[in-house]
């Protein structure tokens, strides 16, 4: 399956996180990096039963990962990142939303 490609002289925005590859069948996305270091050909059709063994091979790691509880999600956090952060994590606490969704600015202080 071939995603959109970018055009000569076009920088690919890889912010655009529109592609979910665990919406396909396979269940996941399978790019051989060395050919496609820019994961426009996903060969997860084409490849079966690899893509099935190394979506195995990640189940079988996550029962290792420790994941603590971190505790409930503050939405305020994610509105500042977003926001007024530039898609970084900073300081949220004391912060309000400067219109629907943060707007332009972001969050200010209170």
């Amino acid at each position: 399956m071939k995603r959109k490609a970018f055009g000569v002289g076009r920088i690919p925005d890889y912010n655009d996180f529109s592609f979910n590859c665990s919406a396909l069948p396979g269940g996941g996305c399978l790019f051989e990096l060395s050919a496609d270091p820019t994961e426009h050909n996903e060969l997860g059709a084409a490849k079966p039963d690899k893509l099935s063994a190394l979506l195995g091979e990640m189940a079988a790691a996550q029962e290792k990962v420790f994941s603590p509880d971190r505790g409930l999600v503050d939405k305020r956090a994610c509105e500042a990142a977003t926001g007024r952060y530039g898609g970084f994590w900073g300081p949220w606490i004391g912060l309000t939303a400067v219109g629907e969704g943060g707007g332009e600015e972001g969050m200010k202080s209170k």
